[in-house]
């Protein structure tokens, strides 16, 4: 992004270059990791556009994008160039409005940039490499609790590109020291004094045992092991401590070496338990270190990174983006997702009913005795339906005061009897206002699609509300309700000698929406 301002350069921004050209991350292809973070940025901050973009000398480049942007544009009034310079999270509301914005011709062209919310990207040694931002179309504001995700998110790219650097420099340090063992005739006492020296796990495996013919101290550290401890695990290594879920994967890559070349290399995550009976996650990246005469793969080179920390970030980062922050049951978004997930189970025969909740005069509670209490409403419901549940069964918030709860390998009378459970534990909350609940029950049927589900729910919804409430009212029933009600109405005037052939059909009822609160 460039425009009429020169952006301001860092002091030391020698040492800032040269410490982004270590990273090596200039000019490269697409990674799925960081295209993964940079789409988890635009998603979590609802923004349509998210950039990850590195600051060089003349030029700001973007490695990747979610929603379109140029992939190199000048340093001069760029965001993300002005943005990298400050230790704080740059927000722009309304580039229109801002001077130092307001001439960036992806402000005044396409796409037409009005908000922009970036975080540096910091190394350990303090160095601002770029930036991880996101853009929108229309000016708007960003919340601390946003900004915070976002700078979690660029701690993760941070941490990407250390541990991309590392593998890199320790591969050059493998190759290096393949080529001087291969020379040497394998002079382990070289290797050994390079990988005892790693911040990373190396070790060598011989194929045909699986047995480990070298671990370093990190190895054995990493595990809990001691160092005779390791290099001495022979087959049962992957059975004893490779995760179940991992071994089959594990043990299967092991062919790939008979037809690798020399200069590849395999790639596999997975977790290995230590001694005390914790799993860990490693970032695995091996080839082939020595060879029989005939060029037979006889040992490979493994050297893995510990990323457990970073998969506990990335499973907690999964888990705000499917949670309801006040409630703690599944948002919207995973209510969604798993609706669409068993209606297309239910197109191959699955039953399922869906439930929509309602908690009853929730405006008069949050207007007589104040939101806090109502927050606490909410959270005692939410509890409430969720220990009624099973398993397999889901509660969502589906928004506001409503609920929606998925019932599943049960039909409309079943889902409207376990609704009815539902009905009474919410009826037994304590709390400092008497609580209850309406309730709105539809099975689905083939044929029908997710929107029409929650249609036929609501609807039923609507018809519990306006039976009196606190109550359990199917699909069918309401659908039954309607028709009486609609056989009742009298019978339409009509122009004296017209017959019932030529009258006009009565005009449509608009369906109303299912009264709140």
């Amino acid at each position: 992004m460039n425009g009429g301002v020169t952006a301001p350069v860092s002091p030391d921004e020698a040492s800032r270059l040269r410490a982004l050209r270590s990273y090596e991350i200039l000019d490269t292809p697409s990674e799925a990791a960081f295209d993964r973070i940079v789409g988890l940025a635009a998603r979590l901050l609802h923004a349509p556009m998210a950039r990850l973009t590195f600051v060089d000398r003349d030029r700001q480049w973007c490695k990747a994008a979610s929603g379109g942007g140029a992939s190199s544009t000048s340093r001069d009034g760029g965001f993300c160039a002005r943005a990298s310079l400050g230790d704080a999270p740059l927000v722009v509301n309304d580039a229109r409005e801002d001077p130092r914005f307001s001439e960036n011709p992806e402000v005044s062209g396409e796409p037409h940039v009005r908000f922009y919310a970036g975080v540096p990207l910091r190394t350990p040694d303090g160095h601002k490499l770029g930036c991880l931002c996101v853009l929108d179309q229309a000016p708007r504001a960003v919340s601390a609790e946003q900004l915070g995700v976002l700078e979690s998110l660029a701690g993760i790219v941070m941490d990407e590109l250390e541990l991309r650097r590392n593998q890199q420099i320790l591969e050059k340090q493998a190759y290096a020291v393949d080529a001087a063992l291969q020379e040497a005739e394998r002079n382990r006492h070289l290797f050994e004094r390079i990988a005892h020296t790693s911040p990373e796990v190396i070790y060598v495996l011989e194929l045909a045992s699986r047995k480990n013919v070298y671990a370093n101290r990190n190895a054995a550290a990493l595990l809990g092991y001691t160092q005779e401890e390791i290099e001495v695990l022979g087959d049962g290594l992957p059975a004893t401590i490779i995760h179940p879920q991992d071994l089959p994967a594990v043990l299967g890559h092991f062919s790939e070496f008979d037809t690798m070349s020399d200069d590849g290399y395999t790639e596999l995550t997975y977790r290995v338990r230590g001694v005390d009976g914790e799993y860990r996650w490693l970032r695995a990246r091996e080839n082939v270190f020595s060879r029989y005469r005939d060029k037979r793969p006889k040992e490979i080179l493994g050297i893995a990174a510990d990323i457990t920390e970073l998969k506990r970030i990335e499973a907690r980062l999964a888990e705000l983006a499917t949670t309801d922050e006040l409630t703690g049951i599944a948002n919207q978004r995973a209510f969604r997702e798993r609706l669409n997930q068993l209606v297309a189970e239910g197109e191959r025969g699955r039953a399922f009913v869906l439930c929509m909740v309602d908690a009853d005069h929730f405006k008069r509670i949050n207007d007589t005795l104040g939101h806090p209490i109502g927050d606490r409403v909410l959270v005692h419901l939410a509890a409430a339906l969720a220990r009624e549940v099973r398993r397999v069964d889901q509660v969502a918030r589906y928004g506001g005061e409503e609920f929606a709860v998925l019932l599943v390998d049960v039909d409309e009378a079943t889902g409207a009897s376990l609704a009815e459970r539902l009905r009474r534990a919410v009826e037994a909350i304590e709390t400092p206002v008497r609580v209850s609940a309406s309730f709105g029950v539809a099975a689905y049927s083939r044929g029908m699609s997710a929107a029409e589900l929650v249609e036929a729910a609501d609807g039923a919804l609507y018809a519990a509300k306006q039976q009196g409430r606190n109550r359990v009212a199917t699909a069918v029933g309401a659908r039954a309700t309607k028709a009486r009600a609609r056989a009742e109405l009298p019978p339409q005037p009509r122009s004296p000698g017209a017959s019932d052939r030529s009258a006009p059909p009565p005009p449509p009822r608009p369906r109303q929406a299912p009264p709140r609160g």
